[in-house]
C-alpha cells in the first residue's frame, strides 16, 4: 500500500505541473480581450469623441485592476533593438505596429520618439477649439472645420497603426497638405517635422 501511494505521488507532481502549464497556455492564447468585454458592458453615452476617451480610460483602469498591464513573463530573451517596455502600451494594434517598426528600423529609441511625437500631435489636434476657429474665420463653415480636423485625426490614427513606408509617406503628405491649406492647423506644422 505504501508503494502504491508513493507511486501515485510521484506521478501526481509532473501531472500537476503539466496541467498548470496547459491551462496557462490556453488562458494566454484565448481569443478575445476580457477588457474589451468588460468595457462594453460599461455603457455607451455621450458623443463619439467622449466615448473614445472615456472608453480608453475605462480600459486602462480595468487592465490595471485585473493586472493585465503587467507582462506575462518578467524575463524575456530578445534582440537589443526590441523594447522591453512595449507591454506598457495599451492598444494592441499600436504594439503590433511598434514591433514591426522596430524590426524594420532596428532602433527602439527612434521608433519610441516617433510614436510619442504622433501621440503629442494627436493630443494637440484634439484640443483645437472649433468654435474659436469659426469665429476667427467667418468664411469657413463649422462643418468644413470639423471635416478637416477629423481628416487630420484620421491620418494620425492611421499612422499609429501602420508600418508600411509607402502608406506612411502618403499619410504624411495628406497631413502636410491639410496643414498648408488650412491656416487653423498651422501651429501643428512644427510637430510634423518628425
Amino acid at each position: 500500500m505504501l508503494k502504491y501511494t508513493i507511486k501515485r505521488l510521484i506521478t501526481f507532481i509532473p501531472m500537476l505541473i503539466a496541467i498548470s502549464l496547459l491551462s496557462f497556455i490556453i488562458s494566454i492564447n484565448a481569443p478575445g480581450d476580457p477588457v474589451e468585454r468588460l468595457s462594453k458592458a460599461a455603457g455607451n453615452e455621450g458623443t463619439a469623441e467622449q466615448q473614445s476617451s472615456a472608453s480608453k480610460k475605462i480600459k486602462q483602469e480595468l487592465r490595471k485592476k485585473l493586472g493585465l498591464d503587467l507582462p506575462i513573463f518578467y524575463l524575456s530573451i530578445s534582440n537589443l533593438a526590441s523594447s522591453d517596455t512595449l507591454y506598457k502600451i495599451q492598444d494592441k494594434y499600436h504594439q503590433k505596429n511598434l514591433k514591426a517598426l522596430t524590426h524594420q528600423c532596428g532602433n527602439w529609441q527612434i521608433v519610441s520618439n516617433y510614436y510619442n511625437q504622433l501621440l503629442s500631435i494627436k493630443e494637440k489636434s484634439s484640443k483645437i477649439n472649433v468654435n474659436e476657429i469659426a469665429k476667427e474665420n467667418p468664411n469657413t463653415s463649422l462643418n468644413n472645420i470639423n471635416e478637416v480636423i477629423n481628416q487630420f485625426n484620421f491620418e494620425i490614427g492611421s499612422l499609429l497603426e501602420t508600418s508600411d513606408q509607402s502608406i506612411m509617406d502618403i499619410k504624411f503628405d495628406k497631413m502636410y497638405n491639410l496643414v498648408e491649406n488650412n491656416n487653423f492647423l498651422a501651429h501643428l506644422s512644427t510637430y510634423l517635422s518628425l
